[in-house]
């Protein structure tokens, strides 16, 4: 294999995503105990952090698919579209319609049968309307395009986070034809991804002077959250990076042996929150970041990252990432009714959140994931050197 074959494993990825996904469940935790009325952290910093967790998680999945995509194209000469999306399938699917029917059919339940009058009357605004003629969240949910449901209706209880979701999948459903497209350009497609994302986001809707007066303010705001929330600059970022690796392998080796630049990519972690919170951009956050997922995936593993309990959140974080609202929400149940919804009690429940989250996650990898990740490694495959070792495309909080 020369300096510049593309490796059959990647190090750190599954160290990186476990990261990701204690920032999203703390900004969740804090959001779960503001709305129980415990002392918090809730706020800016939280939600940044929040954002940045599934920031990092966007390039790293833009990262994971694409250098696929690219590696099985140097090996058999193209990308198989129909396996790409039967793969996308297994991956997600199974478990985000487990999710769909623990938020759409047992959260209700639960809110009428087991939820004290605090929490059944904090919940209740939530509920209204689900499965009625004029309400669509379900049918949109159903169709994987939360995205649609969460700007264009009152949030699912439980379920709001599954936004990332759709909006991914949408970037999958176009993304291979894209590149098919662009094949020997590229780098000119990844930069008029990311243009096209930031023109939008940071030109277009923060002067909507002209479509608010065309079609009232409140689609302005809802074009201005989808945009905010669409993140295809950050997986067009992890792409390019993608490309890089199975392009010029060595050359990330090099960087990677280098160093300053891993000092440099420790300091990237903790500066895109910072970094995001400053200027509210998106753009400086998803290159830092793809610089630092350079450099952690090539050359010497870190013991960090590679660490077994970081290991073994990293390659369950799918699940952690789709079940912790919903052990949230158990939990907020099961604290007023044992009475101990007071001040003292906040970090009784991060303590007990975290811990049934993983519980459920782990169960849920176990008979969910597992099995469908069977189906998916057994797909005919023109080389089947591309299977287990490179199976770690992402979804927010996926692996293989």
């Amino acid at each position: 294999m020369s300096s510049d074959a593309p490796k059959k494993h990647l190090h750190g990825l599954d160290g990186l995503r476990a990261i990701a996904c204690i920032a999203v469940f703390f900004d969740h935790v804090e959001q779960y105990k503001e709305w129980l009325s415990l002392p918090n952290h809730y706020g800016k910093w939280m939600q940044v952090l929040g954002r940045q967790g599934v920031e990092l998680f966007f390039v790293l999945s833009g990262y994971l698919i694409t250098y696929r995509m690219f590696l099985e194209q140097r090996e058999s000469g193209s990308v198989s579209i129909p396996r790409f999306y039967a793969r996308r399938a297994l991956r997600i699917w199974p478990l985000y319609y487990v999710t769909l029917v623990a938020v759409f059919l047992f959260v209700p339940w639960m809110v009428q049968h087991l939820a004290g009058p605090f929490v059944r009357e904090a919940a209740q605004p939530y509920l209204e309307g689900y499965f009625t003629p004029g309400d669509h969240r379900v049918f949109w949910y159903g169709l994987i395009l939360p995205h649609v449901a969460y700007f264009t209706a009152p949030t699912v209880l439980a379920g709001g986070h599954c936004w990332s979701i759709g909006v991914e999948e949408q970037f999958y459903l176009v993304w291979p034809w894209l590149m098919r497209l662009a094949r020997g350009r590229e780098l000119a497609a990844f930069v008029a991804v990311v243009l096209l994302a930031v023109t939008f986001n940071d030109v277009v809707f923060p002067w909507g002077a002209s479509i608010e007066a065309r079609h009232g303010w409140e689609t302005l705001d809802r074009l201005r959250n989808f945009a905010d929330h669409a993140h295809f600059e950050a997986m067009a970022i992890g792409g390019c990076v993608g490309w890089a690796a199975a392009h010029h392998q060595g050359v990330l080796d090099r960087l990677a042996r280098d160093r300053t630049a891993r000092i440099a990519a420790w300091a990237i972690l903790p500066f895109g929150v910072y970094h995001y919170g400053l200027w509210h951009g998106q753009l400086g956050p998803a290159l830092l970041y793809a610089f630092a997922l350079a450099v952690f995936s090539h050359g010497d593993k870190s013991p960090v990252l590679e660490s077994k309990w970081l290991t073994a959140l990293g390659t369950r974080s799918y699940a952690i990432y789709l079940v912790h609202p919903f052990a949230m929400f158990s939990l907020a149940i099961a604290l007023e009714r044992a009475g101990l919804r007071t001040p003292a009690h906040g970090v009784t429940y991060t303590i007990a959140c975290a811990v049934a989250t993983v519980a459920l996650a782990m169960l849920a990898h176990r008979f969910v994931e597992q099995p469908a990740l069977r189906l998916k490694d057994r797909l005919p495959s023109r080389d089947r050197s591309l299977s287990p070792p490179l199976a770690a495309e992402a979804s927010p909080g996926g692996s293989a």
